[in-house]
């Protein structure tokens, strides 16, 4: 454990009772002892307040003033200066008083989530253990040797400390020889190769292959930094800075995809992962319904108490959903409140008028002179204002192109404008169905509104010698109306009897590692997909997990989807990518909420599912699928469990049933629920009943259900319960 080294500065008279103040200059180590706590926050006067109000003690410890190097001078009780020497724990310097997950758990410090993907970089900043305690001794996983990849790679080392008692004396580090943050790492191969030998399936590797698992395709890395990569700064766009959604975790790696996934491989990765004793696991992999993997897998995790959070798959808004089956967690993707814009202003020479639209752009390397003026090539250029379309793939003649601005028809020609043209760079309209790209170039790549689109078509075909300023890039936050269901983002289909996606969660525009080059210690980039969306839900269901460690896979799904916000951060109902209401199907339960998910108050438990079984309808789901024919009633039930109301009441419990979300052609009947706390009850179930108020309606109905508790001090609490009607 961390030493906090103390110079005392008695002042006061009577220095012997043991709840005195007293003056204390606390001096903390260097930066290079203390980095983990330097990257969660620097070491301010905010941060010491925090400490000083988390000390025990009847007497509250007084902060009087903070210095350079992170030092600070307070007053303080003899047993709190102890407390602060002997048995304060660094990775929770900023707990005391801070009740969010990230807090409560140690910022994933006890997790290991489990990344089945097509592996990682080893030695990027996003994956060091420097600072880190000990792996949990549950942990039975191994570091697989291949090729560039020693057993010792995945970042273990032993750190040795001087005891200030003796300088002879050598004082063992907590996490002696086990100071890791990659804990694990194995690869599989052998079950693509057998496939091939008898199918005419190429799994051969490509040339920048290697037998190990190291990743040579940057998804892996991507997402295992999304799951637990720890705070990196200056990584440019996005506010500079870039951390995982569980920054302290362990992370343990499974390699199962090389040009393709072979199912098999990936099913032994499944088997792989429960043996070695992950908490969580995270696959941000596609596949079909029935016997996949995924499904396979997943259902053997749940058996063993182990989470699986899965991709809903990039094929909407018609496409097909990936990860259907009731035991996983599947994720959609939506967008943020972020957006990272330049302004170009629209200038033409011989009229001398000018115009500014907004574009946006991916391109943090951007390199080109601020203020510098660009030609626009207007060779055989043409415009639909109905499509939005430019009438060009940006193949057209080269001398045209060169050191201009290029406005290209779609984005798979953008490369080559920009490269094989000699474009200066590249200008695309952003439909919902267009996934902005991160070149990583040094030329940039902007995007255009429907709306600018048509200003700058107007200005075109007006202008004789038509150019532009372009200003830097610059990021935006906060802005309106946000989330919103990402157009790419698979659907749930009306087919099954349970609604898919569980949950959305930010999966545009998601900034984390990439593929270093050469021995670079950070490389990051920008990727889109619910591939994104999934760590983020898997590094918050390894800290729930961590706070509810009795919860079962499908309480901590309960309680993830049973406090999702349908609302954006204007308060409106969240919309889909076609600025309609999104429904169940593309977004679940709706937006991930973490701090409420922490406390739910009540949950539906399920544990009896069976495998192949992906209809589940007698399954207790926090969601509701009803097939109603004209004057039918159909009823439905569902358990709900108290498991967290910190204290409880002591007599009863009351949620009262609001028919707030329910159209006027549907008639629900719900009960009350009322848990006597006196006499032991905290796990009910109810009836609930549909029925169609007008027979002639056909197609389908989309809700929830809502429950709020109104029990004394928690009139916060509420469960919510999404529903499809199928007239």
């Amino acid at each position: 454990m961390f030493r906090l080294f103390f110079v005392l500065l008695v002042l006061l008279a009577d220095a012997r009772m043991e709840d005195q103040l007293k003056p204390f200059l606390v001096s903390l180590p260097g930066q290079d002892h203390f980095e983990s706590f330097q990257e969660l926050a620097s070491l301010d006067q905010l941060a010491h307040l925090k400490l000083l109000n988390g000390l025990p003690g009847q007497r509250q410890a007084v902060h009087i003033k903070s210095f350079s190097q992170g030092s600070f001078y307070a007053l303080m009780t003899d047993k709190q200066a102890n407390f602060l020497r002997t048995d304060y724990d660094p990775n929770y310097l900023f707990n005391p008083g801070d009740t969010s997950l990230w807090a409560q758990t140690g910022y994933g410090s006890d997790s290991i989530i489990g990344v089945i993907d097509t592996g990682f970089s080893p030695g990027l900043e996003a994956f060091r253990d420097k600072d880190m305690s000990r792996a949990p001794k549950r942990w039975k996983g191994i570091c697989e040797a291949g090729q560039q990849f020693q057993s010792y790679t995945c970042n273990r080392f032993v750190y040795i400390v001087f005891s200030l008692s003796s300088s002879l004396l050598l004082e063992p580090f907590v996490c002696l020889s086990f100071c890791r943050k990659v804990i694990g790492a194995r690869f599989f191969l052998g079950n693509a190769r057998r496939v091939q030998a008898y199918l005419d399936v190429n799994y051969s590797l490509a040339a920048s292959d290697i037998r190990s698992p190291i990743d040579t395709k940057g998804h892996g890395t991507h997402c295992a930094s999304t799951v637990g990569g720890r705070q990196v700064h200056n990584t440019g766009l996005a506010s500079g800075m870039a951390v995982g959604g569980a920054p302290l975790c362990r992370l343990a790696i499974y390699k199962a995809c090389w040009n393709r996934c072979n199912y098999a491989d990936v099913f032994d990765a499944f088997v792989s992962a429960i043996r070695d004793g992950v908490d969580v696991i995270s696959l941000s992999l596609g596949a079909g319904l029935g016997h996949d993997a995924g499904s396979r897998g997943g259902f053997l995790a749940q058996k063993k108490g182990i989470p699986v959070v899965a991709a809903a798959g990039n094929e909407g808004p018609y496409g097909e959903l990936s990860n259907q089956a009731p035991w996983l967690l599947t994720v959609g993707a939506c967008t943020l409140d972020r957006d990272f814009i330049a302004e170009m202003e629209l200038w033409d020479d011989d009229q001398h008028f000018s115009k500014t639209i907004q574009v946006t752009s991916l391109s943090e390397g951007a390199i080109w002179p601020e203020d510098s003026f660009l030609r626009f090539d207007t060779f055989n250029l043409t415009y639909s204002s109905t499509t939005h379309t430019w009438g060009r793939f940006c193949k057209e003649s080269r001398e045209n192109m060169q050191g201009k601005i290029v406005i290209c028809h779609e984005s798979n020609s953008a490369n080559a404008a920009l490269y094989w043209g000699g474009a200066a760079a590249v200008i695309l309209v952003h439909t919902p169905f267009i996934v902005r790209q991160d070149y990583r170039g040094l030329k940039p790549i902007f995007y255009v509104s429907f709306s600018e689109a048509d200003i700058l078509n107007d200005f075109l075909k007006t202008a004789r010698s038509p150019g532009a300023i372009i200003s830097k890039i610059k990021t935006l936050t906060g802005l309106t109306p946000a989330p919103r269901v990402a157009a790419f983002s698979s659907r749930g289909s009306p087919n099954f009897s349970i609604i898919k996606p569980d949950i959305i969660a930010p999966g545009v525009d998601i900034l984390a590692s990439w593929l270093p080059k050469d021995d670079a210690k950070r490389s990051f980039k920008f990727l889109s997909g619910t591939s994104m969306a999934t760590p983020q839900v898997a590094a918050i269901v390894a800290m729930l997990k961590t706070l509810h460690p009795t919860w079962s896979p499908a309480m901590i799904k309960s309680a993830i989807m049973t406090t999702a916000s349908p609302l954006d951060n204007t308060g409106e109902p969240i919309k889909d990518f076609d600025e309609k209401v999104a429904t169940p199907y593309a977004m679940g339960a709706g937006f991930i909420n973490p701090s409420e998910a922490m406390e739910p108050g009540l949950v539906l438990d399920f544990t009896d599912f069976i495998e192949n079984d992906l209809d589940c309808k007698d399954c207790n789901y926090p969601s509701i699928v009803v097939t109603l024919l004209k004057s039918q009633k159909v009823v439905v039930k569902r358990t709900f469990t108290v498991v967290s109301f910190p204290p409880l009441p002591k007599d009863y419990l009351f949620y009262h049933f609001l028919k707030h979300d329910i159209p006027s052609e549907l008639n629900v009947e719900a009960p009350h629920m009322v848990f006597d706390l006196e006499e032991g009850v905290k796990v009910i179930t109810i009836s609930i009943t549909f029925s169609l108020n007008d027979t002639t309606i056909t197609g389908t109905l989309f809700g929830s259900l809502l429950w709020r508790c109104y029990a004394y001090k928690h009139p916060g609490y509420k469960v919510r319960l999404p529903f499809v009607v199928k007239a």
